[in-house]
């Protein structure tokens, strides 16, 4: 409903979205942000409303320009790394994995077109299926086993 479509290979109830690119990921987290009334994470060369980012969600683009997020606004974004390792939810889990690869904020040393990714999916070998598995990806990529979370700032 925020987005307008599902582009899910996996249409089912109660199943995680996938085939979403990092920046997807960020550009619903910043409609999701805006409907909720919060104030929202990303700006894209210092602009937080997701028009004015020339950017069209599902077609395997890039978003050209600064992505940056503002860490102290209220609004929805992605996990860190970290985060998705190491910190508790409000129910004291740790273990974020799920059903598909989620992405993350953070991108490795010197790739900023990268992103990393954690967690296990369905589609890989069950050592893989942990927590601390973690890659990185092509920030364009949309694979049908690849996923996000939103997390919020606590108050």
């Amino acid at each position: 409903s925020v987005m307008g479509s599902n582009p899910s290979y996996y249409k089912v109830d109660n199943s995680p979205v996938e085939e979403v690119s990092w920046y997807d990921a960020i550009y619903f987290c910043n409609m999701l942000s805006e409907k909720f009334g919060f104030t929202p994470v990303y700006a894209v060369d210092g602009k937080t409303d997701v028009a004015t980012w020339n950017y069209t969600p599902h077609n395997g683009n890039s978003i050209r320009g600064e992505v940056t997020q503002n860490t102290k606004a209220n609004g929805f974004r992605l996990p860190t790394v970290e985060e998705c390792q190491y910190t508790a939810n409000g129910y004291g889990l740790y273990d974020m994995s799920g059903n598909v690869r989620e992405w993350c904020w953070d991108y490795p040393r010197g790739g900023s077109e990268c992103r990393y990714n954690r967690g296990g999916s369905y589609y890989v070998y069950d050592l893989y299926c942990k927590v601390g598995s973690w890659d990185s990806y092509d920030a364009r990529s949309q694979d049908d086993d690849l996923g996000f979370r939103i997390v919020c700032n606590s108050k």
